[in-house]
């Protein structure tokens, strides 16, 4: 990569700024609309309209004690009560009060003393080896983790409040959700299924009770591979995994963590009820995933040749309606932005139509715009800025007068960026704001592998200060793990964090080094969690490039699932964020790596990654530290060594006996040596050549630096 080339940020820019809205032109250069009749999807959204009900959003993972759980005791069974008492519940077991949200089944199950080979709660999951006392899903079945979560809206607010019609929404939802209302006929979205795509249900005012329904994949996979098994077995267990398609590999278990037993089946991310006028309203919208971009000078597919002199914006939005009529349905999305300019944007929804996205090109003057900088670049203190865009939806009435529908604000950072390969180092290189960056990054799993904060922006926002206190400046959020929820990019945003998404996919699952080339099965499952995580994420500046997956390697073969994925995910892009930069995996080099003759740049960043283990000292000053010095490595997406927790860090999964003792020797006893290995302990040590005695010894690090010789 190239190094980062500071210069003065507050001289002038050119540039083009596009916007996406859900309607038509008025001062608009260029507007391209895309209409479809599906249901609802989209994301957060808040404002108030004029009408009878205000709009408001409720954060329902705040109200815990409004919420129930039970297992149903046949699971089959086709009439479906829920598991409170208004309910004929002779088809539940016991009822169980929820303490925290979001959850998952072994939360549940834990908390309430539900598993009888597991006298502890949740808290203490990951303390010695107490996660081997959890059944795994592959032994007990998927029923067992298969709980049904009772909402109680009285709880929430009082029946003479309860009259409006609301949308409720599931961040996301690991693995399968089916929703009833009062114990009716269940509530089917377009898409019900996978880890990384938001739920929405419309609820009738007056209603008591929401039902969920929560299962786990259809193939939940086993960590323990067959003896007679000739793939490698650990990343992903038997791979099975990902046979279905968007979910989290590593629940599974990896050559970092233990297998989740219940593969944290549960809920994803924020819970949240908004009430709206009547669904029957026509004059009802609501404006999702509104997006602000700006575009680069040197874009001449996109920019607008006769305002060259002007910066040009993208405006992009999803809009959504509730109800069909046979009669057109004009309106106008006004957009204005903090420095007091509006753009308005008319638009018509034809008959029938039930979503839609319009995308428009207009100019500004560049002198309006404040950057959105990387932390570290300009050294202003308040680098990471983001301008307040107000998106207003009037839809006009029969009598001609124009009513408020709906109002979201945006918070946004304005940004160009461009990409290429550099010469002399052959790796990829970025420019923000037309400066070459060096990135420094990590990479990123999740919070928590139970999934309890994936709610909390102040855990995010924790999490994310330690990466930015280190000097990083960007995070890759691998493949492997999840699709991050919006509190972590809304914490990026305000941190001035670059963020490299990876879609859920791994080389090690999806056929390169095991599993099958045909997994995922359901493609299209999986590009519909793509598509609603591409327009849900491109509204945020801190996401500078999106990945297929991690060490991705598709054959020759048209029928080969990442082949096809990879394709819908381009397509996806070019409809819904054009100009935000892809790449199918991080590594090429043929099918076992390092072939610097099959590496292509705009397939993969890097043509091996790694290393994973300790180096010598003097190692460090070598081309390729740890890694073949013949090899072009520009870009490297990940690298792992050993590290320790504090002795503070080591108390909270092991005892003081076997923390104070450290990595037991093969003499020293035996359990304390099994709680090591049992959280993937990697010693000190690597083997080195010796050229005297032409053989491999054993370099010990803690005793060669820190042991009764060392320095």
């Amino acid at each position: 990569m190239s190094s980062c080339i500071m210069k003065n940020a507050s001289i002038k820019w050119t540039w083009w700024l596009i916007v996406v809205a859900l309607m038509g032109t008025s001062n608009s250069l260029e507007v391209t609309a895309h209409l479809s009749s599906e249901t609802l999807e989209g994301g957060e959204y808040r404002g108030d309209s004029v009408s009878a009900c205000t709009r408001k959003i409720i954060r329902l993972d705040r109200f815990p004690h409004a919420w129930t759980a039970c297992r149903l005791a046949k699971p089959e069974s086709p009439i479906y009560p829920g598991c409170c008492s208004c309910y004929d519940n002779t088809n539940t077991t016991d009822l169980w009060n929820i303490t925290a949200m979001p959850t998952t089944a072994l939360g549940v199950l834990l908390d309430h003393g539900q598993i009888p080979s597991a006298n502890f709660s949740m808290e203490d999951l990951y303390y010695s080896e107490n996660l081997a006392m959890v059944p795994d899903i592959s032994i007990v079945g998927r029923d067992y983790y298969t709980l049904v979560y009772d909402l109680n809206l009285g709880v929430v607010f009082p029946p003479s409040k309860n009259e409006c019609d609301s949308i409720l929404e599931l961040e996301g939802v690991n693995y399968m959700a089916t929703v009833y209302l009062d114990g009716a006929i269940p509530l089917v979205p377009r898409v019900s299924n996978g880890m990384f795509h938001r739920h929405h249900y419309t609820i009738p005012g007056r209603t008591k009770f929401v039902s969920i329904r929560v299962e786990p994949p259809l193939h939940v996979g086993n960590p323990v591979c067959p003896v007679s098994s000739e793939e490698p077995c650990g990343q992903g267990g038997n791979h099975e995994l990902a046979m279905d398609g968007p979910t989290a590999q590593f629940m599974l278990g990896w050559d970092w963590c233990q297998a989740m037993p219940d593969r944290s089946t549960g809920f994803f991310g924020a819970i949240t009820l908004e009430t709206l006028p009547s669904f029957k309203n026509p004059t009802s919208v609501s404006i999702r995933d509104p997006a602000i971009h700006l575009i680069p000078v040197n874009d001449t597919t996109e920019r607008n040749k006769n305002s060259s002199d002007q910066s040009q914006l993208r405006i992009m939005a999803h809009l959504t309606v509730f109800t069909h009529v046979e009669h057109v349905r004009p309106g106008v999305l006004t957009i204005t932005a903090d420095w007091g300019e509006t753009f308005n944007l008319d638009f018509e929804i034809p008959p029938g139509v039930l979503d839609m996205d319009i995308y428009m090109i207009v100019a500004t003057d560049a002198t309006n715009i404040k950057l959105w900088w990387p932390h570290g670049t300009v050294g202003s203190g308040d680098e990471a800025y983001l301008h307040s865009f107000i998106f207003d939806a009037w839809m006009n009435t029969t009598g001609g007068k124009p009513v408020l529908s709906h109002q979201v604000e945006r918070k946004i950072g304005l940004r160009s960026v461009d990409t290429y390969i550099d010469e002399t180092t052959g790796g990829r290189v970025f420019r923000i704001n037309d400066y070459k960056m060096f990135l420094t990054g990590g990479n990123w799993i999740t919070t928590d592998q139970a999934l309890r904060f994936s709610a909390s922006k102040e855990r995010y926002c924790q999490e994310l200060k330690l990466h930015r206190y280190a000097g990083l400046q960007l995070i890759r959020v691998w493949g492997g793990g999840v699709i991050e929820r919006q509190a972590f990019y809304e914490c990026a945003d305000e941190m001035g964090l670059l963020v490299y998404q990876e879609f859920p996919m791994t080389g090690d699952n999806n056929g390169r080094w095991a599993g099958n080339y045909s997994w995922p099965l359901d493609s299209g499952t999986y590009l519909a969690n793509c598509k609603d995580t591409i327009r849900r994420l491109r509204q945020h500046a801190s996401l500078l490039f999106y990945g297929g997956g991690n060490e991705l390697w598709a054959p020759d073969s048209a029928s080969s699932s990442p082949r096809l994925i990879n394709e819908g995910i381009q397509s996806l892009l070019q409809e819904l964020d054009p100009g935000r930069f892809y790449i199918p995996s991080s590594m090429d080099g043929g099918i076992l790596g390092g072939n610097m003759s099959q590496h292509d740049p705009n397939f993969a960043l890097a043509v091996k990654d790694g290393p994973y283990h300790m180096i010598l000292p003097y190692s460090a000053f070598d081309r390729n530290p740890g890694l073949p010095a013949n090899l072009t490595i520009g870009f490297q997406p990940e690298i792992g060594s050993v590290g320790a927790p504090s002795y503070r860090g080591l108390l909270r999964f092991m005892t003081p006996h076997q923390a104070e003792r450290g990595y037991p020797s093969t003499n020293e006893d035996s359990h304390s040596k099994s709680v090591w290995n049992f959280h993937k302990h990697q010693d000190w040590t690597i083997q080195v050549y010796n050229e005297t005695i032409r053989t491999n010894v054993t370099h010990d690090f803690v005793g060669t630096y820190f042991g009764p010789n060392g320095a």
